[in-house]
């Protein structure tokens, strides 16, 4: 699965690894929860070492979300990134975002060029500037999906929101 020194490294259990992966496709389709049940959250375990070949494949994430759609879930994430970094992401982020948010946001500034970056870098420097300095966040994130030409609908699910009055 992964290439070392040009020598292919493939798990002996691969065919049982796509079962599985078969397996969490059919779960989530019928609606579990992976707080619900520790089988899908070991099966994302067991299955790590395919969701690292397609993501290092090339994969956009549309597709890697076709292929492992738990992945996508905010406790699957979460967990992953805990136990392959061994520290809590959000404690990371927030540090992060006061650390490097401002860094990220010159460099993208002088990379883009297009005028939908423009506005974005226009509602992100209005923000700033009327002390809304978390409202960057997103507006990076924007960017940086901007930078690498990647779908908003890929990242973000859009939602109608419907406004009942009583």
């Amino acid at each position: 699965m992964e290439l070392y020194s040009g020598i292919q490294y493939m798990p002996e259990n691969v065919e049982e690894l796509q079962q599985t992966k078969e397996h969490l496709k059919v779960s989530f389709e019928s609606g579990s929860e992976p707080s619900d049940s520790g089988v899908i959250r070991q099966g994302m375990m067991e299955t790590y070492c395919l969701q690292r070949h397609v993501i290092n494949s090339g994969a956009t994430l549309a597709e890697v979300k076709t292929e492992f759609l738990f992945l996508f879930h905010k406790d699957i994430l979460l967990h992953h990134f805990t136990e392959l970094i061994g520290h809590d992401p959000y404690e990371s982020l927030v540090t992060a975002f006061h650390t490097k948010c401002s860094t990220l946001y010159a460099f993208l500034q002088n990379k883009l060029s297009t005028s939908k970056s423009q506005s974005l870098l226009d509602e992100i420097a209005e923000a700033v500037e009327n002390d809304r300095k978390r409202a960057m966040l997103p507006g990076i994130v924007l960017m940086i999906m901007t930078f690498f030409k990647e779908c908003v609908e890929d990242f973000f699910e859009v939602a109608e929101v419907i406004h009942i009055t009583y």
